[in-house]
C-alpha cells in the first residue's frame, strides 16, 4: 500500500505541473479601474482584532484591475488590512530557497524568491526574521513579541510556524490555490513518511541587518521525493468542513480560515492517511 502510496504523489506532481495548473483562467475585469476599493476588497472575513494575519498574495491580477504598480498595491493592501481588521501583525513571505546552495542570507540584500509579494513588502516591512529559507517579513508596531523564536529550525517547536498555532489567520489575496506554509509546519510535526525525519541542514552564513555575519545551520523540511501538496484537494475538504471562508470583487478571489481550523483539520485527514496532502 505505501509503495502505491509513494507512486500516487509522485504521479499528482506531474499532473498538477502539466494539466492542472495551466487550466486555472482568472475571470477578472482587466484594466485600469479607479473605483477599485482596497477596503471593500479585503473586507467580509470573521478576522478578530489583535490577532495576526499571514497574507500570500498573487498581485499579477491586481495590477491588471488597478493599473496600480505593485509597491502602491501592497501598500494599499497592508493598509487596508490594518484598517478593517485591527491585527497585531501582519505576516508576509520572503523565502530565499536559494540559501541551500548559496550559503549565503543577508537580510538586508536577499531577495524573496517567490514572486513579487515575497520581495517588496520586505522593504516596507518592520522586521524580517532571520530564518534563511523560510523567512518572512512583519508589519507590527511590537517587534519584541517575535525575539524569542528559534529561525534556525523553521518548522520545530520552538519555530515561527508553532507559534501560528493560536489566534492567527491564513489570509489567500488573488491566489489560484490555496496556499499556507503552515501546512509544511503540520507535516513534520506529523513526521509524513515522504519527507527525511527532522529536517535537513544547510550550513552558511546569516548578514544581520547590520550587516555582520555569523555563522548558521539552517534546518528545513525536505521531501525524500519530487512531489508537492494537492492544494485543490486540500482547498475541498476546508470547504467541506465549512471552515474556509472565501470572497470575491471585481473578479479577484480571496479566501481565509483560521490556523487553528486548518490545523484541527488536516491533522484528523492525515491521521487516516499519511499521504493525504500529496496525492489526487
Amino acid at each position: 500500500m505505501s509503495k502505491l502510496k509513494v507512486l500516487n504523489s509522485k504521479l499528482f506532481f506531474y499532473y498538477n505541473f502539466f494539466i492542472q495548473k495551466p487550466k486555472y483562467a482568472k475571470q477578472i475585469q482587466y484594466g485600469k479601474n479607479s473605483d477599485f476599493d482596497h477596503i471593500k476588497y479585503v473586507s467580509g472575513f470573521d478576522i478578530k482584532p489583535n490577532s495576526q494575519i499571514f497574507v500570500h498574495a498573487g498581485l499579477k491580477s491586481i495590477k491588471m484591475v488597478t493599473g496600480d504598480d505593485y509597491q502602491d498595491i501592497i501598500s494599499k493592501l497592508i493598509k487596508a488590512l490594518q484598517e478593517v481588521y485591527s491585527p497585531n501583525s501582519i505576516i508576509v513571505p520572503s523565502f530565499t530557497p536559494s540559501f541551500r546552495k548559496t550559503g549565503v542570507y543577508s537580510k538586508n540584500y536577499s531577495k524573496g524568491e517567490y514572486g513579487v509579494f515575497s520581495e517588496l513588502p520586505r522593504h516596507q516591512a518592520d522586521m524580517r526574521t532571520d530564518d534563511a529559507i523560510h523567512g518572512v517579513a512583519i508589519f507590527t508596531k511590537d517587534t519584541s513579541k517575535f525575539d524569542n523564536i528559534d529561525y534556525q529550525d523553521t518548522f520545530s517547536e520552538n519555530g515561527l510556524y508553532a507559534t501560528l498555532k493560536k489566534n492567527t489567520y491564513i489570509l489567500n489575496i488573488s491566489t489560484n490555490f490555496f496556499v499556507s506554509t503552515y501546512m509544511h509546519y503540520i507535516e513534520e510535526d506529523l513526521k509524513v513518511p515522504y519527507k527525511k525525519n527532522g529536517g535537513l541542514e544547510s550550513k552558511g552564513i546569516l548578514l544581520d541587518e547590520n550587516n555582520q555575519p555569523k555563522k548558521i545551520v539552517q534546518n528545513n523540511h525536505h521531501y525524500l521525493y519530487r512531489t508537492e501538496i494537492n492544494r485543490e484537494k486540500v482547498k475541498r475538504t476546508l470547504e467541506k468542513n465549512n471552515a474556509l471562508n472565501s470572497i470575491e470583487y471585481l473578479g479577484l478571489k480571496s479566501s481565509c480560515i483560521a490556523v487553528e481550523d486548518l490545523d484541527a483539520i488536516l491533522r484528523e485527514e492525515i491521521s487516516k492517511d499519511p499521504y493525504y496532502l500529496v496525492t489526487p
